[in-house]
Protein backbone atom coordinates (compact mmCIF):
# COMPACT_ATOMS: atom_id res chain seq x y z
CA UNK A 1 0.00 0.00 0.00
CA UNK A 2 1.39 3.18 -1.24
CA UNK A 3 1.44 6.89 1.03
CA UNK A 4 -2.23 7.98 -1.06
CA UNK A 5 -3.71 4.79 -0.31
CA UNK A 6 -2.96 4.90 3.53
CA UNK A 7 -3.94 8.53 3.86
CA UNK A 8 -8.24 7.68 3.52
CA UNK A 9 -7.19 4.66 6.02
CA UNK A 10 -5.50 6.42 8.52
CA UNK A 11 -8.18 8.97 8.54
CA UNK A 12 -10.95 6.51 8.86
CA UNK A 13 -9.19 5.20 11.85
CA UNK A 14 -8.14 8.47 13.55
CA UNK A 15 -11.95 9.62 12.96
CA UNK A 16 -12.90 6.05 14.59
CA UNK A 17 -11.00 6.64 17.50
CA UNK A 18 -12.36 10.06 18.27
CA UNK A 19 -15.54 8.77 18.01
CA UNK A 20 -15.17 6.02 20.40
CA UNK A 21 -13.49 8.44 22.59
CA UNK A 22 -16.43 10.97 22.06
CA UNK A 23 -18.84 7.75 23.00
CA UNK A 24 -17.16 6.52 26.60
CA UNK A 25 -17.75 10.56 27.26
CA UNK A 26 -20.99 11.26 26.52
CA UNK A 27 -21.97 7.68 28.38
CA UNK A 28 -19.58 9.00 31.13
CA UNK A 29 -22.14 11.72 31.29
CA UNK A 30 -25.13 9.84 31.19
CA UNK A 31 -24.42 7.74 33.79
CA UNK A 32 -23.97 10.99 36.06
CA UNK A 33 -26.81 12.23 34.94
CA UNK A 34 -28.90 9.01 35.86
CA UNK A 35 -27.52 9.15 39.40
CA UNK A 36 -28.27 12.97 39.73
CA UNK A 37 -31.86 12.41 38.35
CA UNK A 38 -32.56 9.15 40.70
CA UNK A 39 -31.04 11.61 43.48
CA UNK A 40 -33.63 14.15 42.86
CA UNK A 41 -36.35 11.67 42.64
CA UNK A 42 -35.53 10.40 46.27
CA UNK A 43 -35.42 14.16 47.55
CA UNK A 44 -38.89 14.71 46.00
CA UNK A 45 -40.66 12.30 47.02
CA UNK A 46 -38.80 12.98 50.67
CA UNK A 47 -40.33 16.18 50.24
CA UNK A 48 -43.49 15.37 48.33
CA UNK A 49 -43.97 12.55 51.78
CA UNK A 50 -43.56 15.25 54.82
CA UNK A 51 -45.84 18.40 52.77
CA UNK A 52 -48.92 14.98 52.98
CA UNK A 53 -47.99 14.31 56.53
CA UNK A 54 -48.07 18.06 57.65
CA UNK A 55 -51.38 18.32 55.63
CA UNK A 56 -52.95 15.44 57.23
CA UNK A 57 -51.71 16.63 60.67
CA UNK A 58 -53.52 20.05 59.60
CA UNK A 59 -56.50 17.75 58.67
CA UNK A 60 -56.42 16.09 61.93
CA UNK A 61 -55.87 19.50 63.84
CA UNK A 62 -58.34 21.58 62.36
CA UNK A 63 -61.09 18.53 62.65
CA UNK A 64 -60.55 18.03 66.35
CA UNK A 65 -60.32 22.09 66.59
CA UNK A 66 -63.95 22.39 65.17
CA UNK A 67 -65.81 20.20 67.04
CA UNK A 68 -64.49 21.18 70.10
CA UNK A 69 -65.60 24.43 69.45
CA UNK A 70 -68.46 23.66 67.89
CA UNK A 71 -71.60 24.89 69.27
CA UNK A 72 -74.59 22.38 69.66
CA UNK A 73 -77.57 22.98 68.02
CA UNK A 74 -80.28 24.41 69.94
CA UNK A 75 -83.48 22.47 70.13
Amino acid sequence: MNQSESEPLIELQTKIAYLEDLIESLNEVICEHEKRVDSLERVSKHLYDKLESAQQAQNNQGTSDSMGHEVPPHY
